[in-house]
């Protein structure tokens, strides 16, 4: 336009005179209402074509029906099955059906963890939720500073272990207690109990003992023996809060969740006795099986 204005013609010979005079009267009137001309002269391409939808309005609303009330259920109806029944509705009622081609793509449109949910629960749902790709400004963050946000939580490791007279104990419980700030690890325990108050205990007697303090609040998950008396007790006397993380959602503990990955996949599976021959059974022989390969004792480990 600055060429147009300008009267150089070589900026935009071959351009006919009707394309130019349109482009100069939207850039005035986006100079007047919005006090920028360039804006006037972005092109419209999502406001191209029509809109109007050219499908039967009685068809739509009972193919809209038929997603809503036969395919949005728990029994996981197949959509060709909730196709045919929604032709069969259609010709009941002598209404033209709309094309298979057109009820997916319509089906399409409805995906999303809400239809999820609702066919297969909120668990296959979590993994269509948005995702933090990159820290921003908006992202919750974990604490402003050390000591502020801790997370505990137990794991089983991918390992079994012996006694000292060689009898199977089976596979340990590792419990960590790390940092949310600093990602620091401020005290493990390991046990071949079952998660338990006691065990989540231990820990924070680990972290007292080599830092001589308890981070100011706690993230735990959903577990029993993070909402016994004897744990809410404790933190209480030390006045240390407890948050719960939401259910089924692991995202939020991801700083711990992510340090049981690396320990299992960097560590664990580096050591006699893993079990990752287990996870085929069916290819699993006795000669690599890992109780018949375990050669860890409980305060080796």
């Amino acid at each position: 336009m600055e060429a147009y204005q300008q009267h150089k013609r070589e900026f935009y010979e071959g351009i006919p005179p009707r394309t130019i005079r349109s482009w100069a009267v939207r850039f005035r009137d986006a100079e007047a209402r919005l006090g920028g001309g360039y804006i006037g002269l972005f092109p419209d391409t999502h406001a191209r074509g029509n809109r109007t939808p050219k499908a039967p309005e009685a068809a739509r609303r009972r193919l809209d029906a038929a997603i809503a009330t036969l395919y949005a259920r728990p029994k996981q109806q197949p959509a060709r099955a909730v196709y045919v029944a929604y032709q069969r509705t259609c010709r009941a009622e002598a209404v033209s059906p709309l094309s298979e081609r057109t009820f997916y793509r319509r089906l399409q449109a409805h995906t999303g963890p809400a239809l999820t949910t609702t066919r297969r629960g909120a668990r296959a749902a979590y993994p269509e939720q948005p995702w933090y790709w990159e820290l921003t400004p908006s992202t919750p963050r974990h604490g402003d500073r050390p000591w502020e946000v801790a997370h505990l939580d137990h794991t089983q490791l991918d390992i079994e272990l012996v006694s000292s007279v060689g009898t199977a104990l089976g596979r340990p419980w590792l419990t960590f207690l790390i940092d949310a700030y600093a990602r620091r690890v401020l005290a493990c325990s390991l046990t071949v109990d079952p998660p338990s108050y006691r065990a989540a205990l231990m820990a924070l007697r680990v972290c007292v003992r080599r830092h001589g303090r308890l981070p100011q609040t706690l993230v735990v998950d959903g577990g029993k023996e993070f909402h016994s008396r004897y744990f809410d007790g404790v933190l209480a006397c030390y006045d240390c809060t407890k948050k719960t993380r939401p259910w089924a959602q692991p995202r939020y503990g991801a700083v711990i969740e992510r340090l049981f990955g690396t320990t299992t996949t960097a560590f664990v599976h580096t050591l006699l006795g893993n079990t990752q021959a287990s996870q085929v059974p069916r290819q699993m022989t006795p000669a690599v099986a890992p109780k018949r390969q375990a050669g860890w004792q409980l305060p080796d480990l």
